[in-house]
């Protein structure tokens, strides 16, 4: 109760979160039980709660959406974004402790387990849930990389205590080394906001995102680039042709991840298109440092803010269109309707190139050399959009005049 009255001011939805969990609670008593044993009766109440509060999580969506307006960018927490972390980390800490004595006294008295440790446990996933939702708040002003940050970390938690419970309500945690694993993998979840593994702060979060999406698209260019140092596919002579295959390995032995000579030219075109993508992170890198430092002065710090907000958001279609590029370029390139998609997601991928750059060259805040990096990337991006484009456009005439 002093947890709720503490915060009730910072957390509105807290009031419908009891209200809820103890209308459920209150249907469990009075609803009969089918098909349920002594345990199971035992340990439902506190799973009811655990996993109502893991709904209510996973159902509020802003955990995948943007703020109105940031409220900082660096350390500059405003009270209630402070008070959520250390709700948070108070929430995991109180888990951490208790989960090793919930399992250690499960295992000798289920009933005294009840009692005695897990009104703490659920005690510190109402910590985690009332948090969460702190930072969840429009007013928050967290950004969408915090946002989700926080959810993932908390639902990890949550769902772990969920199944460390669970395990005792079906007596699976008193065979071998069930119960202790179950323990452990609350603690690797609890650990994880603890020793600060979450990224806190819009600034943390946002760089986090971005430094991933960097991750993606070396990897996806390295991926194709290694393809095309293949070499072409070779094309069988009539005679090989003709001859059955002897081994069924044969068909497993890499061509498969090879381009035709005519296809060679349109990966190739895609390559610099994905270097271009990974440029445009490092340059929204640079250039969220200037307007972080920029809003720095009160007046401006809205709008500098705001801009940091658009540039990752957009950053983020970068980030995600390199998935969806790259899933295309995979030979055969000649499938049928697979050229166009090419065509359609890499003209779609330097529109969002082009969004991010457009804003770093048109705000006066940001470093000159990060406007001249958005330049020449998009300078570069140009140049190779017209030529896959190009590249496609022939291959597809080549297509068509073969048939």
């Amino acid at each position: 109760g002093s947890l709720h009255s503490k915060h009730h001011k910072l957390v509105p939805p807290l009031r419908s979160l009891r209200s809820i969990t103890s209308w459920l609670s209150t249907l469990l008593i009075l609803a009969p039980h089918k098909m349920e044993n002594t345990a199971q009766l035992l340990y439902k109440p506190i799973l009811v709660s655990i996993r109502n509060l893991i709904e209510l999580i996973q159902k509020n969506g802003n955990a995948k959406q943007a703020p109105a307006q940031l409220s900082h960018y660096r350390a500059d927490f405003p009270p209630a974004v402070t008070e959520g972390y250390d709700l948070l980390t108070q929430g995991a800490e109180l888990i951490h402790a208790t989960s090793t004595k919930y399992t250690l006294v499960g295992k000798v008295s289920q009933e005294e387990q009840q009692q005695s440790t897990s009104k703490d446990l659920l005690r510190g996933c109402e910590l985690i849930g009332t948090a969460t939702l702190v930072l969840l708040e429009e007013s928050s002003g967290c950004a969408r990389s915090s946002r989700y940050a926080v959810s993932r970390a908390s639902l990890s938690v949550l769902v772990n205590v969920q199944r460390l419970v669970e395990s005792f309500a079906d007596a699976t945690a008193l065979e071998g080394t069930v119960g202790a694993q179950k323990t452990g993998a609350v603690w690797q979840s609890c650990d994880y906001v603890i020793k600060r593994m979450m990224p806190r702060g819009n600034r943390n979060a946002m760089r986090r995102d971005l430094f991933s999406w960097t991750k993606d698209c070396q990897e996806t260019m390295t991926e194709f680039q290694e393809m095309i140092e293949l070499g072409p596919l070779e094309e069988p002579d009539a005679s090989a042709l003709q001859q059955p295959d002897e081994d069924e390995d044969d068909f497993f032995d890499g061509d498969g991840d090879k381009y035709t000579e005519d296809e060679m030219q349109v990966a190739k075109a895609c390559i610099p298109i994905l270097r271009c993508s990974k440029g445009t992170m490092n340059a929204t890198l640079q250039a969220c440092e200037c307007l972080g430092e920029a809003s720095q002065d009160e007046a401006q710090k809205d709008t500098h803010l705001n801009a940091i907000s658009q540039l990752v958001e957009l950053a983020r279609e970068v980030g995600v269109g390199v998935t969806d590029f790259g899933s295309s370029l995979y030979p055969p390139l000649v499938a049928d309707g697979n050229l166009q998609q090419i065509q359609r997601l890499g003209e779609k991928q330097c529109q969002a190139i082009t969004a991010v750059h457009n804003i770093i060259i048109g705000n006066e805040k940001i470093a000159s050399d990060t406007v001249g990096l958005s330049n020449r990337i998009l300078s570069a991006m140009h140049s190779r959009e017209a030529e896959l484009v190009l590249a496609i456009q022939n291959l597809m005439a080549k297509q068509t005049s073969g048939r």
